[in-house]
């Protein structure tokens, strides 16, 4: 589609030269700039050159010197001239004292006739739906034999195809700004040919912006909704406590017309702001404060997972908002709800035997802290102890097994000796995944006394045995 039929009302043919090849050390020669507009309506041509100082130069229109002047001479170098429809060749010849070639530069256009009927006679007619939306209805001698194509903007929208299910019509919303709407066609003896409308769509001032507040679910969290005429158009922005939190309807910025926003205790102003040049700036505020919730009332539950392994469970109204410390004889140990610290509100402790204060207590800005114990005794668990021991076939290495109840809760030590001599001992910790078991390579004719006996204040807890390999 030719960009020059397009605008029918006012186009502009811009040739750029640049005239002379000599460097600039040797030879510089001037750029310059020719700009034509056609005004096919009144048959008009404004010929102005542009980036030309000091320079003396001629222009010929179809071979017809117009006129040579100095280009100071001329006001903002233009000349404003009336043609005939027609084809016209357009020259001009400058010459420069740091050039040595005469430049030369030619522009070929086109003065349309605005009384000629259009090839296939395209039309549309225009009807203005809102302010923003109009819709475009093609209308012409012959539609129903002619597939065309609407364009917006050098942008093709949509074809019509032949055939009884064509639309004819194209709706269209429009932003701020001048706009080009087209129909294009082509045919054998014609070519492409094309028929459009300018579309202006001017900026209106808002009179009055809106937007209402709504509860969501979840701690202080609110949603803003915009609810004002014209709102898909016009650019505003959205703050808290006069801090730009969001747009809607500028570029990079999607735009929902809401704001969804989660509060903490304060008092806050919300506002939209519409931003539009050329108009006064307009807002609507609403004020507001966010009382905190204090807690009344905390618990938890707590369960012996093992002799000496206890897991504590909070429950209460409102432990997922409200921070608060796991605490153990008075030395926080985990949180609750604190910025970069998970959240699971359980409290798994391996306790050594004594006596413990365990307790959670809140930390809510502007609230009295709240708390919750419980008094939890771990008494030493000491057990009856039993291991056997089996010599490995054709080695005179024995393999000690414990095997008394209990065994995988408790931490329990082996310990060999030979004549009240300790030769050596292994921990097995409790809660591990090392096996029950303990080898020793003996010496022939020697007795060794191999002890089990349970870590902590189980010093009775204790059982030993004495093996030798056999004759």
């Amino acid at each position: 589609m030719k960009l020059l039929n397009r605008y029918s009302i006012l186009f502009t043919v811009l040739g750029v030269i640049l005239l002379g090849s000599c460097t600039p050390e040797e030879n510089p020669c001037p750029d310059i700039q020719l700009a034509i507009e056609v005004d096919s309506v009144n048959s008009e041509v404004k010929i102005k050159a542009e980036g030309i100082e000091n320079l003396t130069y001629q222009i010929t229109i179809n071979d017809v010197l117009l006129d040579s002047v100095d280009i100071g001479e001329l006001a903002e170098n233009i000349f404003d001239l009336e043609f005939e429809p027609g084809k016209y060749n357009i020259c001009i010849t400058a010459q420069s004292e740091t050039c040595d070639r005469t430049l030369e530069f030619c522009q070929e256009v086109e003065v349309p006739d605005p009384n000629k009927e259009e090839c296939l006679g395209l039309q549309f007619r225009t009807d203005q739906q809102s302010d923003h939306v109009y819709k475009f209805f093609a209308e012409f001698e012959g539609i129903e034999n002619i597939e065309y194509t609407w364009w917006v903007n050098e942008d093709s929208i949509k074809t019509e195809p032949l055939g009884s299910d064509r639309a004819n019509f194209l709706e269209w919303e429009f932003p701020v700004g001048e706009h080009i709407v087209c129909i294009v066609a082509k045919s054998p003896d014609c070519g492409e040919v094309e028929y459009c409308k300018e579309i202006e769509i001017e900026q209106e001032c808002p009179e009055e912006l809106f937007f209402e507040k709504v509860e969501q679910e979840g701690r202080f969290t609110y949603k803003f909704i915009a609810e004002f005429e014209n709102q898909d158009h016009i650019p505003y922005v959205w703050y808290i406590n006069d801090d730009e939190v969001d747009k809607e309807n500028f570029v990079d910025f999607e735009t929902d017309h809401k704001l969804l926003w989660q509060f903490e205790p304060g008092e806050y102003t919300v506002c939209i702001v519409a931003e539009l040049e050329g108009c006064d700036d307009i807002e609507f505020c609403i004020s507001f404060e966010i009382e905190n919730d204090c807690v009344e009332e905390v618990f938890f539950e707590y369960e012996k997972e093992t002799d000496y392994l206890y897991g504590f469970f909070s429950e209460f109204e409102g432990m997922d908002i409200t921070p608060y410390k796991w605490i153990i004889n008075d030395e926080i140990v985990d949180k609750e709800n604190f910025d970069g610290i998970t959240t699971d509100h359980e409290l798994i402790w391996d306790f050594e035997p004594g006596e413990y204060n365990v307790c959670i207590v809140t930390d809510q800005e502007g609230c009295e802290s709240v708390e919750y114990c419980e008094t939890i005794i771990v008494e030493e668990n000491c057990r009856e102890l039993s291991f056997t021991g089996v010599q490995l076939a054709g080695t005179p290495s024995f393999t000690f097994t414990a095997d008394f109840e209990g065994k995988d809760e408790v931490t329990y030590i082996w310990t060999i000796y030979v004549n009240d001599v300790k030769l050596g001992e292994e921990v097995r910790k409790a809660g591990s995944t090392d096996d029950h078991q303990f080898s020793w390579q003996f010496d022939e004719g020697v007795e060794y006394e191999i002890c089990l006996r349970q870590d902590g204040n189980c010093e009775e807890s204790q059982l030993c045995k004495v093996f030798s390999l056999p004759n």
